[in-house]
């Protein structure tokens, strides 16, 4: 057998783990998804929410998605001390939010974790700084969303 194919296979198989074969710290596109909520609630993708919020119609078109996930991190919000997740976007994903926001207000924004929406609020105005919060309904359910965006 030819010593150049020994070395290169366990270099391939080596290499096939990198790109998303199995490995655990490559998160899925549809881990994380920012959507429209459906004009008049209807005519889109149906999707649950997390805990015992009702389920929403959302465009199919995903603006944002995992790829564009810098870093999530639990805090605990002041006041009313319930926990949120922070997502932190990377620049294109920054770049999009800004002008999703600017375009679609008073809109409904779904933020979507793992297939269930987190949260759906109207938009207020432009959203700049790349960051989104998301709240949950106890410290199990915002680790859960959190280990969902970023794996180690």
């Amino acid at each position: 057998m030819n010593p150049r194919l020994l070395l290169a296979l366990p270099l391939v198989a080596s290499l096939a783990g990198l790109v998303g074969c199995g490995d655990p710290r490559i998160r899925s596109d549809d881990d994380l998804q920012v959507r429209l909520v459906a004009a008049g609630g209807s005519g889109g993708e149906r999707h649950d929410a997390w805990s015992d919020a009702e389920p929403l119609s959302l465009e199919r078109d995903v603006l944002i998605d995992a790829r564009r996930v810098e870093s999530a991190r639990i805090f605990v919000e002041p006041g009313t001390r319930r926990r949120v997740v922070a997502i932190q976007l990377d620049a294109e994903g920054t770049r999009v939010l800004e002008e999703v926001t600017a375009r679609h207000r008073p809109r409904r924004l779904a933020v979507v974790i793992g297939g269930r929406i987190a949260a759906a609020p109207a938009i207020r105005g432009v959203i700049s700084g790349g960051r989104l919060i998301v709240g949950a309904s106890s410290t199990d359910e915002a680790e859960q969303m959190r280990d969902l965006l970023v794996r180690e």
